[in-house]
Order: C-alpha cells, then sequence, then structure tokens
C-alpha cells in the first residue's frame, strides 16, 4: 500500500506523533548523512523489512514538506505505526527492526482478538490496546496474504475508541480539531483511491462488503461520498456518448458499446454500495440504459434511411438488450421493452411489405372473380332452355379484368432485388411460407395470362370454341331475339358498372398504405407522421377522383351502346 510503504514518518524513520523537534533533528542527520554519501540507518523506525525504501535528499525535503501541516500530519499518521502503549508496541517495533514481521503481528493480534471454540473474536477497545488495533491495522494492509478486511476493521475500532483522542494529541498541536467521523473518511478515502489506483489487492466490491459489516459513524457519509464519485463519472460518459451519437448517426451503435464497457464497472460499484432501489442507482442505470437504447435507434434509423445490406437489425437489438439488463424504472423498462419488439418486427420489414402487396394484388383479382361468379350466377337465372355459360371465357375476362402489366411494374418498384435479398435471409418461417403461397399465386396468373390466353384471344380458336361450347341459342334466335338479348346484356353491364370500382387494386394498396403509415412507429415523432399521414390521403384522394372519372365515362360509353341497341329494335319492330 504506497501510503504506508511511502509514507512521511516512514522516509524519516519515525513513529506517528514525534515532534516537530525531533521531526527537525532526524531531517538534519538524514540530509548530512546522504550529502555525505553514507547509507542512511536502517536501526530506525523506517522497518526497510517492510518493502523498498528509498532515500534521497528530495524524499528527504519532500516528506518533510508533507509534516509542516497538522492537517497532513493527521492524515499521514492514519497509515503509519503509533506509540500508544510503550510496554506492548516498543517489542514489536524492535522486532520489525529487527525484520520479524511475525512476532510484532502475534503480539498486536494476541491484544485485539480472543480465540473462543476456535473461532476468533474482536476484544474491547481500551486504552490498554488500542494502539494495537491501529498497528495491526498498518502492518496487515501490507503484509504477505494480510488480511485486508480485519485490518480496515481493526482500524475502525480504533478511531471509533476514545482513545481517538490521545492519538490526535500525540501527532497534533493542541489547537488543531478533528473528529471521529473526519477521521474515519480520511482514512476510508485513501484506502478508496488506492483500491482505484490498483495499489491494494482489493475491489471496491469488496470494500464496500467489508464497510457493510461493520457499524461506524461516518458510514452514512462515506457511502454518499463515494456513490457521487461514481454518479459523477457515470454523468460524464453519458455526456460522451451523447456527443458521440448525435455527430455520427452511423456510429451510434459504437457510442452505446463503449458507453456500457464504461459505465459497467462503475454501475456494479454503486449498486453495491447502495442497493438496486435507491434512487441514486436507479436514477442513473435508467440514464443510462435509455442513452443505450438512443444509440441503438439512432443507428437502427440510420440504417434503414441508407438502405443499409448489413446485419444492423441485430446490432440493434443487442444493444437494445444490454439497455435492457441495466434498466431499473418501470418507465425504462418498458420503453426498452417496447423498442425491441419493433426492432423485432421492422427486422422481418421487407417481407412483411412484400407480403401486404402481393396479399393487395390477390384480394382485388378475388373480388373481380366473385363479382364474375354473380354475374353469372344472376344470368343463369334468367337463361332458356339449352343456352349455357362459357365459364372458361367468364374467367378468361376476370383476369384479363386486371392490367397485369401494371401489376408487374409496381411489384418491380415496391420489392426490389435487394429486398429479395433481405427476405432470402428472414428466419420467420411462417412468413416465408406465406410469402411463398402468394408468390406462387402470382406466377400462376402470369403464366396464364402469357401463355393461355393469348392462344383463347386467338380469332380462330375463339370461332372453333364458339362453334362447338359457345351459347347454341345465339345461331337459333331472330334478329330480334338477338337484339333483346344483347340490350338485355348491355343494360346488365350498365348496372355492374354503375356500382364497380376502376382502379380498385390500386386504391387497396394506397389504403393498405394508409393503415401500415397509422399503426405505431416509436421512432417516428408525431409531425413526421402527420406529414405521412396527409401526402397519403392525397395519393388516395387522387385514385378515387381517377376512379370516379373513369366509372362515369365507362357509364357514358354504355349507355350510348343501350341508346343504339333500343333504336336497332325499334327500327326492328317497325
Amino acid at each position: 500500500m504506497k501510503s504506508i510503504l511511502d509514507n512521511p514518518y516512514r522516509i524519516l524513520g519515525l513513529l506517528a506523533g514525534a515532534s516537530t523537534r525531533e521531526i527537525n533533528k532526524q531531517v538534519n542527520r538524514l540530509q548530512r548523512i546522504i550529502s555525505a554519501e553514507q547509507n542512511p540507518p536502517t536501526d530506525d523506525y523506517s522497518f526497510p523489512t517492510l518493502g523498498k525504501l528509498t532515500r534521497t535528499i528530495n524524499s528527504i525535503t519532500e516528506a518533510y514538506s508533507k509534516l509542516n501541516l497538522d492537517n497532513d500530519k493527521m492524515h499521514t499518521a492514519l497509515f503509519w505505526f503509533y506509540k500508544g502503549n510503550d510496554i506492548t508496541d516498543e517489542p514489536a517495533f524492535e522486532a520489525l527492526k529487527e525484520g520479524d514481521i511475525d512476532t510484532a503481528y502475534n503480539i498486536w493480534d494476541r491484544l485485539i482478538s480472543s480465540t473462543n471454540n476456535g473461532s476468533s473474536q474482536w476484544r474491547q477497545t481500551s486504552e490498554r490496546n488500542s494502539s494495537a488495533f491501529h498497528n495491526y491495522c498498518v502492518l496487515e494492509m501490507i503484509r504477505a496474504n494480510g488480511n485486508k478486511h480485519n485490518a480496515i476493521v481493526s482500524n475502525l475500532y480504533f478511531l471509533e475508541s476514545e482513545s481517538y483522542q490521545k492519538f490526535v494529541s500525540s501527532v497534533t498541536d493542541s489547537t488543531f480539531r478533528t473528529t471521529k467521523k473526519e477521521l474515519e473518511i480520511s482514512f476510508l478515502n485513501e484506502i478508496l483511491q488506492e483500491i482505484i489506483q490498483k495499489t491494494i489487492n482489493l475491489t471496491i466490491s469488496q470494500f464496500v462488503e467489508i464497510l457493510n459489516k461493520v457499524s461506524f459513524i461516518a458510514k452514512e457519509d462515506f457511502f454518499k461520498s463515494i456513490s457521487q464519485k461514481f454518479i459523477t463519472n457515470l454523468s460524464a460518459q453519458l455526456e460522451i456518448s451523447r456527443t458521440k451519437r448525435t455527430a455520427n448517426k452511423a456510429n451510434a451503435a459504437k457510442a452505446g458499446e463503449e458507453l456500457y464497457k464504461q459505465t459497467k464497472n462503475d454501475l456494479e460499484q454503486l449498486e453495491s454500495i447502495v442497493g438496486v432501489q435507491d434512487f441514486a442507482y436507479s436514477n442513473v442505470a435508467d440514464k443510462v440504459a435509455n442513452e443505450i437504447l438512443q444509440c441503438s435507434i439512432d443507428f437502427f434509423n440510420h440504417s434503414q434511411d441508407i438502405n443499409a445490406n448489413n446485419d444492423y437489425h441485430n446490432v440493434a437489438i443487442k444493444l437494445a438488450r444490454l439497455a435492457e439488463g441495466i434498466a431499473v424504472g418501470r418507465l425504462a423498462k418498458e420503453r426498452v421493452k417496447d423498442n425491441i419488439s419493433t426492432i423485432e418486427e421492422m427486422k422481418d420489414r421487407e417481407i412483411l411489405h412484400a407480403i401486404t402487396l402481393l396479399q393487395s394484388i390477390k384480394d382485388v383479382y378475388e373480388t373481380k372473380e366473385r363479382e364474375v361468379f354473380l354475374q353469372i350466377a344472376n344470368k343463369k337465372k334468367s337463361l332458356r332452355y339449352g343456352e349455357s355459360i362459357d365459364m372458361f371465357n367468364a374467367l378468361f375476362l376476370t383476369d384479363r379484368s386486371i392490367a397485369w402489366d401494371k401489376v408487374v411494374s409496381l411489384i418491380k418498384q415496391e420489392i426490389s432485388p435487394q429486398n429479395v435479398e433481405k427476405i432470402k435471409k428472414c428466419k420467420n418461417s411462417g412468413k416465408i411460407k406465406e410469402y411463398r403461397t402468394l408468390v406462387d399465386f402470382l406466377i400462376s396468373k402470369l403464366q396464364l395470362i402469357s401463355i393461355i390466353y393469348p392462344i383463347y384471344s386467338n380469332t380462330e380458336y375463339l370461332t372453333n370454341k364458339t362453334n362447338l361450347e359457345n351459347v347454341n341459342y345465339l345461331t337459333q334466335l331472330t334478329h330480334l331475339e338477338k337484339s333483346e338479348q344483347e340490350l338485355k346484356n348491355a343494360e346488365q353491364k350498365l348496372e355492374d358498372i354503375k356500382i364497380s370500382t376502376p382502379f380498385s387494386l390500386e386504391i387497396n394498396i394506397a389504403n393498405n398504405k394508409m393503415n401500415a403509415i397509422q399503426g405505431f412507429h416509436p421512432f417516428r415523432s408525431s409531425t413526421e407522421k402527420e406529414r405521412q399521414i396527409e401526402d397519403q390521403q392525397r395519393i388516395i384522394d387522387s385514385i378515387r377522383i381517377r376512379s370516379e372519372n373513369e366509372r362515369r365515362r365507362q357509364i357514358v360509353e354504355q349507355e350510348e351502346i343501350i341508346y343504339k341497341l333500343r333504336m336497332d329494335i325499334r327500327n326492328v319492330e317497325y
């Protein structure tokens, strides 16, 4: 322990409590010896057996400067030997001069502890053994394999005793004033600093555990002071992370990972001091968790904005999981949980978007198909004997009612090759199956349109088909009957047009997109959401206007056809 091995009293070869006259005399003596290039004495109270000791003119001068003020003397004395009892302490000091550490240890150990049924117990402090508690601490802190727990506790017992005042009086001037609490905090702060500097083989957690098991007057104040040190450091790390994150969103994940590494130990130490439910801990822990989560969110959003093709989803989730392990408060935990859930869902964004688009196409097709079959069902009711309906032609009309070239163009626009590559990496087997089913449906329709229907629409094939299978009544009806039937069909078609919705595919897709926009997106501001909704609504309104105009055009066109048919029938009748 540096505070002991480099103690000014040790460098001068004096015990704590040496008078000013003794200090001055020893300083002059050592300076003369060293100036004469002679070896400094080893029979004083420097105890070379305890560890390396280097004495130079500079080290002597520096040690002397640290013993000018009473406050410095007092702090230094806390980490060096003090003669409080001539009968018990002097033999131990003589043993140390001779290099016999074990004898000195046994002398002080017997004075401060006793054995009962094989178990060691502390003795009560008294005027006779109080200095033994202090000297035992100094020796045990630097003794090979020394028990640091017992060393710290023994000195706290010493400082808690009434004998502490005698110790203060022997070290400082009569005008100096201090308290037990101040001495204890000074002692513990020095140990804490050496733990941080790793000059003591002890962790802060072990240190806190030791202090938690003993009662002393400065306990609460000391814990508050070291808690504040950790909180200050954690706050500084939070600010560093915020600066890095806002400066470059592409490096937000790295900033979050660094924050986790830099704060992990401090949070653990703070928790061991005050406990996880203490406000001081939960408050700063939630701040760290929120900052790490924000790093995850910013990195995720940036990666999406640039359409990154790396594994940014998993990086963001991993970072959010770290935040989840730190969060303490309910709100912080819920925020982390919600964002993890959202990132998990958005991880499969490409396949979900593709499924929504393909399902919209299928929905439009099936709606058209239902309309055709409804028309067929209505026509069947009015068929005369020997009349029939060409079902294949009906299905043909259903498929041809969809603008498949526009469908293919839309798919190419919405499901890019890059998205397809991401879909391939999706591990959601249920969504993969749903996607493949929809793709198979689309392919089957495109193949039917490109292979079968061009043949069916061929004039010669269509003529042959009509001669063989189509409704025979067309060749048997009179011209008037034929015209009346055409009029009836035209009027039915007009009714169908009136209830139809042109551009239904585009409307359906636009509505689905609006539903997606109106959904919950924790990474999106309310202003951005409102803007997106307004933009999409304008698109929907535009399509609906086009749809209505097209429906009106078709109505006018069909009414003209009906008018001509009626005129033909009237001419035939007359």
